[in-house]
């Protein structure tokens, strides 16, 4: 939520413990992340830290799960691993349909696209059984604008003492 997010950028968010569903995440990700790459014949990298990028001119910052490397072995595409929740599998479009992300997950796929100067990714969500989906994403230049005007917006109001409601979205 944006109240703790707030609270986190001002260094006063409580411990954060993880949840079962983030747990189910750290899990199966490198598996998801390889059984993709053998369906796809896909080379992937998947870092062994934290992979992150950053904006030299803003407080922005993304880290990449997993990326196809290019033939000097760097980034040239991202690769989001998405383990769903089985009640949430209806938010979820068709199997390659551009459009099947839901909203959240675009906007941090556009903000690691953005930061790591690549033009191109894929949400790879798997929604439980056999049932593995890739969506290829395409960095969308006038929606990364509005999101880091939103987010510096956001950055520098909490900063000189705007608070969120608890409650916002």
């Amino acid at each position: 939520s944006p109240y703790a997010l707030a609270l986190d950028l001002r260094g006063e968010a409580p411990p954060r413990e993880q949840t079962r569903s983030m747990r189910r995440g750290t899990h199966l990700e490198q598996g998801v992340a390889a059984w993709w790459s053998e369906e796809t014949g896909h080379a992937i990298v998947y870092p062994a830290g934290r992979y992150v990028v950053a904006a030299d001119d803003a407080p922005l910052l993304a880290t990449l799960d997993a990326y196809i490397p290019d033939a000097s072995g760097q980034p040239a595409e991202i690769v989001e691993i998405k383990t769903v929740h089985f009640g949430a599998s209806d938010e979820w479009g068709a199997d390659g349909d551009t459009t099947g992300v839901p909203l959240h997950h675009q906007v941090q796929v556009q903000a690691q696209l953005a930061l790591a100067g690549l033009a191109r990714g894929h949400v790879v969500a798997y929604l439980g059984g056999d049932d593995l989906r890739s969506y290829p994403v395409t960095a969308d230049k006038a929606f990364w604008a509005a999101l880091r005007t939103a987010a510096i917006d956001f950055h520098t109001r909490v900063l000189a003492g705007w608070t969120p409601a608890p409650d916002a979205r």
